[in-house]
């Protein structure tokens, strides 16, 4: 279950790619665009487009791209796509910066509780 606009558009139109490659949130824009898992993910370019469509699931963020720290508590919060972290190759979206920061005071904790929320709900991060 991917979060998503009212247009099924992923991460609010951010480049999902462009965390790991760049370092930081890019918005994407429609003429770079992949469809999977019933959502439009935006890209900056086109090398972007085709490095998330060869791996989706490398580059998706964790849980369906709610709210880490939401899903921690068991909630889906909607994300601010600018903040966000990638932790050991996976990519993390939060609702605001201050979420961001209170999620990686206990980090390795916040992850489990979140994987163990997400797979109660019968999905995979």
């Amino acid at each position: 279950m991917v979060n998503k606009t009212a247009d099924d558009v992923a991460i609010n139109g951010y480049d999902a790619v462009a965390y790991f490659v760049d370092g930081r949130a890019v918005k994407g824009t429609p003429d770079h665009q992949v469809f999977w898992q019933d959502a439009r993910w935006y890209f900056a370019s086109d090398e972007h487009s085709r490095l998330f469509e060869a791996d989706p699931s490398h580059y998706a963020p964790q849980f369906g791209g709610w709210c880490a720290g939401g899903m921690a508590q068991g909630g889906f919060y909607k994300i601010d796509p600018e903040a966000w972290a990638v932790v050991d190759g996976k990519l993390y979206l939060y609702h605001n910066r201050e979420v961001a920061e209170k999620w990686r005071r206990d980090q390795d904790r916040n992850i489990a509780e979140a994987k163990e929320n997400w797979e109660k709900l019968g999905k995979s991060p």
